[in-house]
Order: C-alpha cells, then sequence, then structure tokens
C-alpha cells in the first residue's frame, strides 16, 4: 500500500464524530468539505429521486470523486484488486457478444443493445471509483462513522420509501427530467425505469391486486435489496453510547421499519435478515460476546409478538402459501445456465436476452390479463444468473472471488468496522441469488468493501 502522509493512530471503529448531522437537528450541514459529492448523492437521494436523476446522478458525481483520486496518486487499491480488474475487463469483452444469437431469443439488431450495456458499464466504472475513493480518504475527514451515518440516512429513506408506498401507493407525477425529455421518450420500461419516480406497482402477489413498494427506487426487489444491505450501517451507527441522539430514536425506527418490510412482501429480503442476523450472533458468540445470544431471542420474540398480535403474521402466511413467481425464476435460471453454457461459457452473451416465447410455448407472451404468461429476460431475476448469463463463467468466478476474499478478510477481523462489512457482503451475496443489485445496492457493498479495507491499510492522509 502507498504512504503518504502518516497519521497518528486510530481505534478502527464506529465512534462519534463530527457527522454530517448535528445533534440539536435533522440539520443538514451548510458548509461541504472535500467529500461533497458522497455528501450530495446521499443527502439529497430524495430530491435525485423526484428529479428522475437517481440512478444516473452518481455518473456525474464520480468524476469528481476520480479527479480527487487522481490529485492524490498514488492510489491505493484493495486485496485481490487484480480479480475484480479483471472483471471489468471481462465486463467490457460483452461488447463483442451483444449481436451474437442465442438460441431460442430474439434476435439483436440496431444500436439498441449498447443502450443497456453503456448503463451497465457506467455502474460497474461508478462504483469502483467510490469504492478507491473512499479507501483513499483521509480517516480523519471521513471517518468510518461519518460515512456510516450518510449511508444510515438513505436507510431512512428507504423506510419512509415504503411508507409512502403504503399510504399513497397511487399517486403518480412525472419528474422534473421528464418535462424536459421529448413526449414518449419514458414510455418504453427501461427508461420508465430510470426517470419516472415510482411510490408502488401494481401487483397480484397474493390473488388480487396489491401494491408493492418501490420508492425511493424502480422495482420492490430493488427496495427489499437496498433495505437489507443499508440496515446493517444503520445499526452500527444508531446504536450505542456513541450514536448520542440517536440511540433513543433508532428502536422506533426499527419498529416502524418492520411495517413495510413485512407489506413489500419480499421473502428474499425476510430471508436475508434471518441470515444477517445468525452471521452477527454467531460472529460476537465466536468472540465471547454472549449477549448476543439474548439479544437476538429478544429481537426475535419481538417480531414474533408483533407478527402475532397484528395483521402483519396474516400477510407473511398469505405470501408465504403464494410463492407466485417461484416456477419462472427456477425456469429462467435453468434455462440461464443451459445456454451459457451450451453457446458462450467463457464470455457470456453481455446482455439479457428476450426468450422467444415462455417457457411452455413458443406463442407465449404477455397478454393484459397475465403479466406472468411472457418468460422473464433471461440475465434477470438475480444479480449472479446476470453475472453469468452476461460475462460467462469466468467473469462471475472473477468477481465472486474478489467479493469472497473480502469476506474471508473481514471475518477473520475483530473490529465493528469489519463486523458491519462482513455483515453486508454475506447479505449481498445472499441476494445475488434473487435481486438484481446492480444499483444502490452493489454500491453500499463497494463502499463497505472500501471502508474494511482503508482500517487495515498504513494510516495516511491523502485527501485534505
Amino acid at each position: 500500500m502507498a504512504v503518504l502522509t502518516r497519521e497518528p493512530p486510530r481505534a478502527p471503529t464506529f465512534r462519534a464524530s463530527a457527522g454530517s448531522w448535528r445533534p440539536g437537528g435533522l440539520r443538514l450541514r451548510a458548509r461541504l468539505d472535500e467529500h461533497w459529492p458522497l455528501q450530495l448523492f446521499f443527502y439529497l437521494f430524495p430530491l435525485w429521486w423526484v428529479l428522475g436523476l437517481s440512478h444516473v446522478i452518481l455518473f456525474v458525481l464520480a468524476v469528481p470523486m476520480l479527479a480527487q483520486l487522481a490529485a492524490s496518486r498514488p492510489v491505493r487499491v484493495p486485496a485481490s484488486f487484480g480479480l475484480y480488474a479483471l472483471f471489468l475487463v471481462w465486463v467490457l469483452l460483452g461488447a463483442a457478444v451483444l449481436w451474437a444469437p442465442a438460441p431460442g431469443t430474439e434476435p439483436r439488431t440496431g444500436l439498441g443493445p449498447l443502450v443497456g450495456f453503456a448503463y451497465r458499464g457506467l455502474w460497474y466504472a461508478a462504483i469502483t471509483i467510490a469504492c478507491l475513493y473512499v479507501l483513499n480518504a483521509s480517516r480523519r475527514h471521513l471517518s468510518a462513522q461519518r460515512l456510516g451515518r450518510m449511508i444510515a440516512f438513505l436507510f431512512l429513506v428507504t423506510v419512509a420509501g415504503g411508507w409512502a408506498g403504503l399510504l399513497v401507493p397511487h399517486v403518480d407525477f412525472p419528474s422534473a427530467i421528464e418535462l424536459v425529455l421529448p413526449q414518449g421518450f419514458t414510455e418504453r420500461e427501461f427508461m420508465n425505469a430510470l426517470f419516472h419516480p415510482r411510490i408502488a406497482l401494481e401487483s397480484d402477489f397474493l390473488g388480487r391486486d396489491q401494491a408493492r413498494i418501490t420508492a425511493p427506487y424502480s422495482y420492490p426487489n430493488t427496495w427489499g435489496n437496498a433495505f437489507g444491505v443499508l440496515l446493517p450501517f444503520f445499526v452500527a451507527t444508531w446504536f450505542g453510547r456513541a450514536a448520542g441522539w440517536r440511540r433513543h430514536v433508532a428502536p422506533l425506527v426499527l419498529l416502524a421499519a418492520v411495517v413495510p418490510a413485512v407489506y413489500s412482501l419480499n421473502r428474499g429480503l425476510w430471508l436475508g435478515l434471518a441470515v444477517a442476523a445468525a452471521w452477527v450472533v454467531g460472529r460476537r458468540v465466536l468472540a465471547g460476546d454472549l449477549r448476543a445470544l439474548v439479544a437476538a431471542a429478544v429481537g426475535a420474540a419481538g417480531v414474533a409478538a408483533v407478527l402475532a398480535g397484528t395483521r402483519l403474521g396474516e400477510l407473511v402466511r398469505l405470501r408465504l402459501d403464494n410463492p407466485h413467481s417461484d416456477d419462472r425464476r427456477q425456469d429462467t435460471v435453468a434455462e440461464v445456465l443451459r445456454l451459457t453454457w451450451e453457446g458462450s461459457p467463457a464470455v457470456g452473451y453481455g446482455s439479457t436476452r428476450q426468450m422467444v416465447g415462455n417457457f411452455r410455448s413458443l406463442a407465449g407472451s404477455t397478454v393484459a390479463d397475465c403479466h406472468q404468461c411472457a418468460a422473464p429476460p433471461l440475465g434477470t431475476q438475480g444479480f449472479l444468473w446476470g453475472l453469468v448469463f452476461m460475462t460467462g463463467i469466468v467473469g462471475t468466478a472473477l468477481l465472486l472471488g474478489f467479493l469472497a476474499r473480502h469476506l474471508w478478510l473481514n471475518a477473520r477481523r475483530p473490529t465493528s468496522v469489519a463486523l458491519v462489512a462482513s455483515t453486508v457482503l454475506v447479505s449481498s451475496l445472499f441476494y445475488f441469488l434473487f435481486y438484481d443489485s446492480l444499483d444502490v445496492p452493489l454500491l453500499i457493498t463497494m463502499l463497505a468493501l472500501g471502508l474494511a479495507a482503508r482500517e487495515h491499510a498504513p494510516e495516511t492522509q491523502v485527501h485534505r
């Protein structure tokens, strides 16, 4: 690791610092400092969502982050970064197969495939820059506590968006960017998801119309994925003695978060929260902290009481009794694995593909009263399966190897930062099975990774 100027040693933990929020009230700091790109992204996220820029603003803010990185050379990188760099190269190789025929799928023509490919490429570039930016930031100016509170703020926004989806699910309004775009530009699903603010989406999961929470994201699954990876940062920075006034409010926030988490109907989220809780409890018990078992038992009893004493329990039971999309998801995964292995195992197909017909008939398609009759695009229904289909076995192995390496490193470290990072990594890898994570969820994963890598790098003061 490159070393510029030494700093006095600091304890590696989430501790109180001069964060972006003042104890006297929820007031944004009047003055931005050198880490303003992250401040603007997280603290103004509701504004970006209303403006229709939440999916692209990180591309803009990555530019000044990259400029700061360039000014602070040499740039440190996380362990096993070579694997990740090769993965990015593998993503770029996908451009060569964007129009390659995939048996049983609709042919790709024109420049349309480049749009989705470029969008995914920009996300990979932006989250890479953000990860390196955090890794190379001064611990004095961008402490773990401060970054954790920025991320925790987005958890609050996610919970608030969940409540909006429950209370006003049918409210619909154009974003500011839609008002200046050509008429009809956002009628296509991809563009609508990018630029149109969605509070909830209609679904027939339970045999009737049911609004599923999306705000401040585009899809219900993205909401659940973000909720799961943001929660560890909220717990780390809003509980404990160092949290100040937040410590007294945090339990109320978690209690309020239970309602939209249940009404989201996200079974993946429910399972993911259980996996994360088991990971944290196991880590703490292995460290000799048996209080974690007591806390887990109390928490489980509290959740059980809430479910048993309210309509939430009945909603959970109904959701579990109506698996809805399991067959389609399994068929999609099987087709992805088959096509990739038989047609392009090394580099995949570069992007998603739409099947001809559905899994039962070549004539199958979406109709007005049966949106489930068409097969979902191959490369969706889970980030992992998208990796396989778009980057092949090699690209998938490179990224998973990089993330697994950092999970292993942080699982062996006793600090609170390592515990948060490992919990986020465990959660994220689990959600890869069900959710398309290339959005805010993967950004949070890479920020956690960069923060933990910085903790064990030589102390430097890179950004002044």
